[in-house]
């Protein structure tokens, strides 16, 4: 370590501060002279030859790379700038004389060297981070579950993506290695990334040869995509802060390429808002909807909501018959999420939300917004019933209100955190409030605009006081609805 006074950096620590770039520089020639006029290096047969063994060249330029990351910085601080806690550069830097080190001097001027090792760059980062053979797998192809939810592919490509800025920050000129290496492999990162999802969509809406949903199957899926989520933002984070401070930090200035390189991010933070909604919308209109027949359950709702006659054996039961299949996918949904957030295992039934976790913590962000957006739009759909979104329930009568929020509440009530959810609970409250207090609030809104059998939005809408009045007396009444659907549900709900 040569913060500890290693032998080989001791004598840069003794420098006097005005004379350390000048003792740099010499360091970097006498290496030249070694290297090239005495030892003819890189036009030695066993070096350079076509019977060589180009690992040993490469090599020896992992060396010359690790020796710039090392010297840079410790004449920098022997020079009096000051760097970061990484040693890598900081304050004052960017004003610094600039210092050639040995890739400069030794690599870039020759472009026939520069070029054969930016392409046994490229060569390494995309045969590591594409194997010929995916191994981890399972017998069946399907990745098994991970410990920290993150995909490998993208945990490699972070590395990568790394190491070749740390390798481009060496260099004086970083633009042709940045170009030819790191922007080539975003892309194919990316590529990589749509393919998958394009993939796991595929299997979580093949028809299986069963008639039922097979949960382990969905378990399977979900986890899937957290990794392939949680991969992807953690990719997007790594570009995105390379871009706002590792030129800042290295004193080397911006480049075109780095611009490009957050464009990328950007794009992946793109790309994980399209797999979350993807996600959510294949896992609720196909999942649920078809086959959970979640859809059949609202048709009916919307009728019997309208309807005075219901079954005593529905009013007994936690929950209407036609959800339980939707159920038992959601809590399956929820057990998988809550594992992550909550550190549960699988086989705690509950599927309470998250309590309080680090949101820096990439392992939560996948199931917290796969979370967010599937219950929003589970509850979206309860609230297209409550609030006649089709035309097919002209009236609420108190029986069928009543079941109809012992249902959401067993779907979403553990979700009140999300406002889809929390919307749709306040209107099955306000549904089912007593009759004489839900006719007074009526009265009340009806007596501003002159009316007493039909409250009109509009006539609210167009004047700002009887807005404001009558969104305080649905206040009064607890009552934390949009007036607009408050009074939906006013002008429907029946005895």
């Amino acid at each position: 370590d040569p913060d500890d006074g290693g032998k080989p950096y001791q004598v840069i620590q003794m420098v006097d501060r005005n004379l350390a770039m000048p003792f740099g520089h010499e360091l970097i020639r006498l290496i030249q002279w070694v290297l090239v006029d005495q030892r003819n290096f890189f036009n030695d047969p066993a070096i350079a030859g076509p019977q060589s063994n180009p690992h040993f060249l490469y090599s020896s330029m992992e060396q010359f790379l690790e020796f710039d990351a090392t010297l840079k910085p410790m004449i920098l601080r022997c020079a009096g700038h000051k760097s970061d806690e990484n040693g890598i550069g900081g304050e004052n830097v960017g004003n610094a004389p600039s210092f050639m080190g040995l890739m400069d001097v030794l690599v870039l001027p020759n472009s026939d060297l520069l070029d054969w090792w930016i392409h046994r760059e490229r060569e390494s980062v995309f045969a590591t981070l594409f194997p010929d053979d995916d191994k981890g797998c399972s017998s069946d192809g399907v990745p098994k579950p991970l410990a920290n939810h993150v995909s490998p592919r993208a945990e490699i490509f972070c590395a990568l993506i790394r190491s070749v800025q740390y390798k481009a920050a060496t260099l004086s000129a970083p633009g042709k290695y940045l170009r030819e290496v790191a922007v080539p492999l975003c892309s194919q990162f990316v590529d990589a990334l749509h393919e998958t999802s394009v993939d796991l969509r595929k299997l979580l809406v093949q028809k299986q040869q069963q008639s039922i949903i097979v949960e382990s199957q969905i378990v399977a899926n979900i986890e899937e995509w957290i990794e392939i989520i949680n991969g992807t933002e953690l990719a997007a984070r790594v570009l995105l802060t390379k871009e706002r401070t590792w030129y800042y930090e290295t004193g080397t200035g911006s480049s075109q390429s780095d611009h490009d390189l957050g464009r990328f991010g950007r794009s992946l933070q793109r790309l994980v808002e399209v797999m979350v909604e993807e996600f959510a919308a294949t896992f609720v209109e196909t999942i649920l909807m078809e086959r959970a027949k979640f859809a059949s359950y609202l048709m009916l709702a919307s009728h019997l909501l309208a309807s005075q006659e219901w079954e005593a054996e529905d009013m007994v039961m936690d929950l209407s018959v036609e959800l339980k299949d939707t159920q038992v996918v959601l809590l399956s949904f929820h057990r998988v999420c809550n594992s992550i957030l909550r550190g549960q295992r699988y086989d705690d039934n509950r599927s309470t939300g998250p309590e309080d976790y680090a949101h820096d913590n990439i392992a939560y962000f996948a199931p917290s917004n796969m979370r967010t957006q599937v219950m929003s739009r589970v509850a979206e759909k309860f609230i297209e019933v409550a609030l006649d979104m089709n035309h097919v329930t002209p009236d609420i009568w108190i029986t069928g209100a009543n079941v109809f929020a012992r249902d959401v509440d067993s779907i979403c009530g553990s979700c009140k955190d999300i406002p889809a959810v929390a919307r749709i609970l306040e209107l099955t409250k306000l549904m089912t409030m007593n009759f004489k207090s839900l006719e007074g609030l009526f009265s009340a809104l009806g007596v501003l605009v002159g009316s007493d059998t039909f409250l009109d939005i509009h006539a609210f809408a167009c004047d700002a006081r009887l807005l404001e009045e009558a969104s305080g007396m649905l206040k009064a009444k607890n009552v934390n609805c949009s007036l607009e659907d408050a009074i939906s549900i006013l002008n429907r709900r029946r005895g």
